[in-house]
């Protein structure tokens, strides 16, 4: 890369050399404002007291309730918003995964809809989804070229519309946040541990209790709900009266 070389204003250093600044070419200058406008973009949104703190931090870790999700589905502006949902809420992909999703991966069938996932370092495995999912894809897959991606938007749209969904409820949320609820909402509804440990792609499944929020406070809590006062039961009826 050819770098032009000015002297410095300043002069000379101490030891006599000239002083040299560096004169970026207009790539190089294109990348640091390109950085530079994503910096301000992110300083911006912290000015927002309802995404302060969202980024970066395990502490603000969020799960969506299945009426949350249905409140966000119902509020959603346009299919894509919908696609996006569903594939992070009841099908718990990554944004990569989405993105990279070509229509031949999906398999429509009315009895058995499945996806064929792009996972982690390249590996490709099958992906049950629930008619709602495959519902949701349809649109999107039907009259296409079997090259063609799904989702032809990038990753920072798939963001932008989760978070324009979730501001309907007055709490922040990412792409990644869908994923966590996915199994979460699985779990409550007593999946089995390992079955969803499978379909995060996971190595254990203590790492898929922690992703889905079922630390030892989450157990505490659920036992706690045993102390909670209780309507008397009805006192039994003798036999024959």
């Amino acid at each position: 890369m050819d770098l032009a070389w000015k002297e410095h204003p300043m002069g000379r250093t101490r030891d006599g050399r000239p002083r040299e600044i560096v004169q970026p070419s207009a790539f190089q200058a294109l990348f640091i404002l390109r950085g530079f406008l994503g910096w301000a973009e992110s300083e911006v949104a912290k000015m927002d007291p309802l995404w302060r703190g969202r980024r970066g931090d395990a502490t603000h870790r969020r799960w969506f309730s299945e009426n949350q999700i249905q409140q966000m589905w119902e509020v959603a502006p346009s299919d894509r918003h919908r696609l996006v949902l569903a594939l992070g809420a009841w099908a718990g992909l990554r944004r990569r995964e989405m993105r990279t999703l070509l229509v031949r991966d999906v398999d429509l069938s009315m009895d058995r809809p499945a996806l064929t996932v792009t996972r982690k370092g390249g590996a490709r495995k099958y992906y049950p989804i629930s008619k709602a999912v495959a519902n949701a894809l349809r649109p999107f897959v039907v009259g296409r070229a079997p090259t063609d991606r799904v989702y032809p938007l990038s990753y920072r749209t798939i963001y932008r519309d989760v978070t324009a969904l979730s501001k309907a409820l007055g709490v922040p949320a990412s792409p990644h946040d869908l994923r966590r609820s996915f199994g979460r909402i699985l779990y409550r509804r007593k999946a089995d541990v390992n079955t969803i440990r499978a379909l995060y792609n996971h190595a254990t499944t203590e790492q898929t209790l922690y992703y889905i929020g079922e630390t030892p406070d989450g157990m505490r809590e659920a036992v706690e709900t045993f102390d909670a006062p209780r309507a008397p039961l009805p006192k039994p009826v003798p036999v024959g009266a």
